[in-house]
């Protein structure tokens, strides 16, 4: 829905008012960010699967996500 309403086409989305101020929250998201964290995820899973100390993976990956949101 989010990228319907970024490319023009607001008016195929149908949404509740609340959905709407949540996709507005993430309106600032572009698909740079979209495919970098994507990345970050499957390197975090990779890691996990190969026993990695989850508490640190997840709070290494929060970190990263947020600095590619800032």
């Amino acid at each position: 829905n989010i990228m319907m309403q970024n490319s023009g086409h607001a008016n195929m989305v149908k949404t509740t008012q609340a959905e709407l101020s949540v996709m507005q929250l993430f309106n600032k998201i572009n698909l740079k960010q979209v495919t970098q964290i994507n990345e970050l995820c499957n390197t975090a899973i990779y890691h996990i699967s190969r026993n990695g100390n989850a508490n640190i993976i997840f709070t290494d990956l929060y970190f990263k996500i947020a600095g590619t949101l800032k």
